[in-house]
């Protein structure tokens, strides 16, 4: 009965790190994606303040 006690000690353990460790991963690729988008958008209205800039061109 001890034995068993500590393999289902270990199995809810193992659960646990995984969850915490696939939780964690998914927050940061989140974030990641967060970031690239705003740089992109920056990117864009950066391009659109050149153009207008440099030929009077607004874009909408």
């Amino acid at each position: 009965m001890k034995g068993r006690t500590l393999v289902i000690g270990i199995v809810l353990f193992v659960i646990i790190v995984v969850g915490l460790i696939y939780f964690l991963m998914m927050s940061t690729i989140n974030q990641i994606k967060e970031e690239k988008n705003a740089e992109t958008s920056m990117a864009v209205i950066q391009v659109a303040e050149n153009m207008n800039q440099l030929y009077g061109v607004t874009i909408e």
